[in-house]
Formats: C-alpha cells, structure tokens, sequence
C-alpha cells in the first residue's frame, strides 16, 4: 500500500515536472516597440519626460510585468537609466502601452540638439530587462532595440 502511494506520488511529480518543461519550452519572449518621448514637464535644469513603448505578447496567455529597467541612448549619449515596479499585465497575443519615466539634464542635449536641426531626427538606444510572471514561474528577458526618431514625433523608423 505504501509502495504504491509513493510510486503515485513519483508519477505525480514526474508528470508536474514535465508539464512544466514543455509549457517552459512554448514561452515566447514580448517584442518591444518604441513609440517615442513625451514631455511631461521642463525646468530650467531639464526635463521628465516618458519613453513610450508597446509590449506585444506573442503568447497564448497572459504575461505580468514585474519590473521594467531601461536605459536610453540618444545619438551613442547616454540620457539615463531608470525602472518601474509597478505590475503591468499584458493579455495573450496583445499590445500594451507602457510609460517609463525618465528626468533628462539639459547639458546633455547639446550634441543631440544640433544633429536634430541636422538632421531633423536622432538615432536611438533602448536596452534593459523584463521580469515577467507567467503561470510557470518568473522570467527575466533582455532586450535592446534602436532605431531612429523623428523630432516631428512620428517614432520608430527602422
């Protein structure tokens, strides 16, 4: 009797392992766009400003975002680093807008602000990582994405 209570149990587990294993396999990472930067506020020091981005899910499920860093390049410049915690859910084989808020120094846009008159458009850096909650656990994904952006704020180009 208790042979066969552990060998269920052994069955149990190993049959929970392996479902785990293969629903592990199906993850797909989200796919990032980048929308633009929106300006919330400017002083005479700087500005906040948001970096806009879409999170597509290309799962069947639903993904929650736990933790969301990000550091942004302008023009190879590194304009800041920052995070959020808050948790944002995104539905299954959906797109969700997030706002990641950013305080930019001026004394940085002075290489920047002349290319933009150059040019009428910058190159752009995003990088950082998700900490998402799946069904299955917590996940951390690195991403980066770069691209150009237009100062009549039409966003990504490339």
């Amino acid at each position: 009797m208790v042979d066969r209570r552990i060998s269920r149990i052994a069955l149990a587990g190993a049959l929970v392992f392996a479902l785990a294993c293969s629903m592990s396999a199906v993850f797909e990472k989200p796919e990032l766009e980048f929308r633009g930067i929106r300006i919330g506020s400017i002083g005479l020091g700087g500005a906040s400003v948001d970096v806009v981005v879409d999170v597509y899910n290309p799962n069947s499920y639903r993904l929650g975002l736990d933790r969301f860093t990000y550091d942004l390049t302008i023009e190879n410049v590194r304009f800041g680093v920052g995070e959020i915690e808050a948790p944002v859910s995104v539905d299954g084989r959906s797109t969700t807008t997030v706002r990641l808020p950013l305080d930019l120094d001026w004394s940085r846009l002075g290489d920047v602000g002349r290319r933009v008159l150059d040019r009428g458009s910058v190159e752009y850096g995003v990088s950082g990582e998700l900490t998402i909650a799946t069904g299955f656990g917590r996940r951390r994904v690195p991403y980066a994405k770069t691209g150009r952006l237009s100062v009549l704020g039409k966003g990504d180009r490339q």
